[in-house]
């Protein structure tokens, strides 16, 4: 029973190499997937660390008012009579000349 024609041994070594192949495949998309996961965790690791670790920006004292607009800024630079040349350059609003507020 241990001698085996070469037709069945032929078909027994095909087998067998068809079998090796596929469990070489599955263990190389196995170490692939594992490696995604890992890759996909690192990530999500360095994501969660930079929120946690980004500081929240200084905030201002109460004082302090943002101007947001041009009408805004010069209706305050008219009001307290500090420059008198303003300038509208390349769509930024520029403060040419200011003298001190008189008194």
């Amino acid at each position: 029973m241990t001698d085996l024609s070469p037709r069945r041994q032929h078909t027994l070594s095909r087998g067998l190499a068809a079998f090796d192949a596929a469990s070489r495949s599955r263990r190389s998309r196995r170490s692939m997937v594992r490696a995604g996961i890992a890759v996909a965790c690192l990530g999500a690791t360095v994501l969660a660390a930079d929120r946690l670790l980004r500081s929240a920006p200084p905030r201002l004292p109460a004082y302090v008012e943002i101007i947001s607009t041009d009408l805004q800024l010069v209706s305050e630079l008219e009001m307290a009579n500090a420059c008198e040349r303003i300038a509208r350059t390349d769509g930024r609003l520029c403060v040419v000349e200011c003298v001190p507020a008189r008194q």
